[in-house]
């Protein structure tokens, strides 16, 4: 007699099917999904969507359609959001708009992070007085989910600054509903109007009791001895990211004592110190703003159309944390050959700032040089000082100047990229005009928000 050892296959238990699922890869699980309706149904489970990202920019129809299927099936059960949209299009905000109203009903979100192109929210496209999502409507999305949610643990409201303005009302209900689960809280703004006074502080009395913070961004605006007091509170933080904009008037800084009791209390946390757009701020931030121990990681200086040699020569005090710098300026709003100058004028004395930054600062593992003319020997030195410490280094092939004129840039350019290719052991090319947004040469034609806010977003990841 013979025994029937098939089974029903298309019967088989989702508890079943979902143990079959986790030893397979992602185009795996894709393929055996089309076996049968049930296991299709399997595909849906919450255990397979956990995290998700929702591009909605660059729209076309089969893109929306595909945007608008994803925030149906799984809008309700994902728990780790990333969302990208154009802040200036109608289309794009209509759908962030309907993707934030299908998150409000999700009481297992634990993570929202916003990534826009633009600081600000408005349709351009728009027939109406109003975006299809703005900033007001915007924070009632934030705050129905903070409301709904439970032991939610990320925001991140992407450099929204007219969003950004209302962290009080945010920090209240993390504070009530998500004090010992919060570990990323992104507050930052890039401003619209770099001159805007915005002293309206935090409530710092909220992060007493955020037990599990590790990540905070803010306007310098906020940062002072009382915040950095209230944060000793939180004993596992690892990330402090700071955005200075331009107007400093009135603003009480902080002591060095405040950061010794920070670094104290929180052994691991690091500064990330950004300047944009700080026209008056980035010529003596080294005076107003800085501070020795401070436990400074990342300094970065966007756009604000001068080189701060002065400040470079400080940066010596920060030998075992700083481990990246960029200075980012458009040439045609720059001191665009003050490298040069400084060293034809000084080079018996005097190094390049860079090369003393690569030579004192052990750790430094990053390097962005965009808008200023350099020597090519510089570049040079600077990578016999790291050697291979160096994990990325990129300035722009049309600023390398040789120290004496022996032959076209191109060899020029070409000799360097072979040695720094030897020198940090992988391959290392300098950046064409191509490689780089539009903004750095042209400000005038581009917004530079395109350039910064997905860098800054990156911070609080």
């Amino acid at each position: 007699m013979e025994i029937s050892h098939s089974g029903n296959w298309n019967q088989l238990p989702i508890v079943a099917l979902n143990h079959v699922f986790s030893y397979l890869s992602w185009p795996d699980t894709i393929n055996a999904s089309s076996t049968c309706k049930q296991w299709r149904y399997g595909l849906y489970h919450p255990h397979l969507w956990k995290s998700l990202s929702f591009s909605l920019t660059d729209f076309d129809a089969r893109k929306e359609k595909k945007a608008k299927y994803f925030i149906e099936a799984f809008g309700k059960i994902v728990q780790f959001v990333d969302i990208s949209f154009n802040s200036l299009d109608e289309s794009s905000l209509s759908t962030a708009d309907n993707l934030l109203c299908t998150l409000r009903e999700n009481t297992q979100l634990k993570k929202l992070k916003l990534v826009p192109c633009h600081c600000v929210l408005y349709s351009m496209s728009s027939h109406s007085n109003s975006a299809p999502l703005d900033a007001t409507r915007m924070v009632y999305h934030i705050v129905t989910i903070l409301k709904n949610t439970d032991k939610f643990e990320e925001l991140s409201i992407g450099c929204l600054h007219d969003v950004a303005v209302f962290s009080n009302k945010f920090l209240k209900l993390i504070s009530d509903h998500h004090s010992k689960s919060i570990r990323v809280l992104g507050l930052a703004s890039l401003k619209t109007d770099p001159q805007e006074h915005c002293f309206n502080s935090l409530e710092f009395r909220y992060f007493e009791n955020f037990t599990y913070l590790q990540i905070i961004s803010l306007n310098y605006d906020y940062l002072n001895n009382d915040f950095l007091q209230v944060i000793c509170n939180c004993s596992m933080l690892k990330r402090i990211v700071v955005h200075v904009h331009n107007n400093l008037d009135g603003h009480p800084g902080t002591s060095e004592q405040a950061w010794i009791q920070l670094t104290k209390h929180c052994p691991n946390v690091k500064l990330r110190l950004n300047l944009i757009h700080a026209y008056d701020a980035v010529l003596d931030f080294h005076v107003v703003i800085l501070r020795r121990n401070m436990p400074l990681s990342h300094l970065r200086v966007f756009f604000c159309e001068t080189l701060n040699l002065h400040a470079l020569s400080c940066l010596h005090v920060y030998h075992n944390t700083l481990k990246s710098l960029w200075w980012v300026d458009s040439p045609m709003y720059s001191d665009h050959y003050l490298l040069l100058n400084t060293a034809r004028s000084f080079h018996v004395t005097r190094m390049n700032p860079f090369i003393f930054v690569a030579w004192r600062c052990t750790m430094l593992e990053e390097l962005v040089l965009l808008g200023y003319k350099y020597y090519a020997d510089d570049l040079r030195a600077i990578s016999r000082l790291r050697g291979g410490a160096l994990k990325r280094i990129q300035v722009l092939r049309s600023e390398m100047t040789p120290w004496v004129d022996t032959g076209t840039r191109k060899g020029t350019a070409l000799a360097i990229e072979k040695e720094l290719t030897c020198r940090m052991g992988r391959p290392w090319k300098s950046l064409k005009r191509r490689d780089v947004h539009p903004v750095i040469f042209s400000p005038d034609k581009y917004d530079s928000d395109e350039y910064l806010v997905p860098i800054l977003c990156k911070d609080v990841e």
